[in-house]
């Protein structure tokens, strides 16, 4: 229990620390900053595509594309070929603005592991990836079992 009680302290404290500077810089929250990750990512992707890159619901993603869209920062395009689906893009604005959030992301990471050794951040990363597999199956078995 320890162990994870540590992880979650560690990843709130990094997750406020970047909000903060992605507020206060940019004027766009975290959970916004994740949309245009996902957009970027996905290149003319619809809402249900960003909502399952991100492991969210589409309803989390319409809210924080309703915050993008008044921000100029992603549009939405129909698709030729059926009018329901709409995919979403980043404008020239959210362009830019991707790229600076995404510095400031990468200058709190780099600030928060400048004096871990490059050795310990691959090992620590080798674990990470094999608890993300275990977890997944473990989860998608428990979710087989539920049906």
């Amino acid at each position: 229990m320890d162990t994870i009680f540590k992880l979650r302290n560690f990843l709130f404290s990094f997750i406020h620390m970047v909000n903060r500077s992605l507020e206060e810089e940019l004027g766009i929250a975290l959970p916004q900053f994740m949309i245009l990750v996902a957009v970027s990512n996905n290149p003319l992707g619809t809402q249900a595509v960003l909502a399952e890159f991100r492991k969210i619901t589409p309803a989390g993603v319409s809210k924080q594309m309703s915050v993008l869209l008044k921000k100029k920062l992603i549009i939405r395009k129909n698709n030729k070929n059926d009018k329901r689906e709409r995919a979403i893009t980043l404008t020239e604005k959210g362009k830019k603005t991707f790229k600076r959030s995404m510095d400031i992301f990468k200058r709190h990471q780099n600030e928060v592991f400048k004096g871990v050794p490059k050795g310990s951040i691959r090992q620590m990363n080798d674990t990470l990836d094999k608890l993300l597999v275990s977890t997944s199956s473990d989860f998608m078995h428990i979710c087989k079992k539920k049906k």
